[in-house]
């Protein structure tokens, strides 16, 4: 299961993901959990993992970029998706929720 929450201004957004592993070729970083959201512009920023281990930056914190929201029909469901950035490759990110 997934929640996703917006502040008012569009400049910050929570996201849990239940399962995000990264594998950089030599080492695997389990990312599950909450993560935030800090927007540069409407459609990139960067993503901050929260975790209680010492990963790389690169890691915790990298860049996202073509993020939207569609709301979808019926109009009680918004369609996330957003690319995170990974220093040796993009995991697409998809999400169906549905408003309560």
């Amino acid at each position: 299961m997934s929640t996703f929450q917006g502040n008012a201004s569009g400049t910050e957004a929570v996201v849990s993901l239940p399962e995000v592993t990264y594998f950089d070729g030599t080492s695997y970083y389990l990312l599950d959990g909450q993560a935030r959201l800090d927007f540069s512009t409407a459609s990139t920023g960067n993503i901050k993992f929260k975790l209680t281990s010492e990963y790389p930056l690169s890691i915790i914190r990298p860049p996202f970029s073509n993020y939207t929201e569609t709301v979808e029909n019926p109009a009680n469901r918004i369609l996330l998706s957003f690319s995170v950035n990974f220093p040796s490759c993009t995991l697409p990110v998809s999400i169906l929720y549905e408003i309560e």
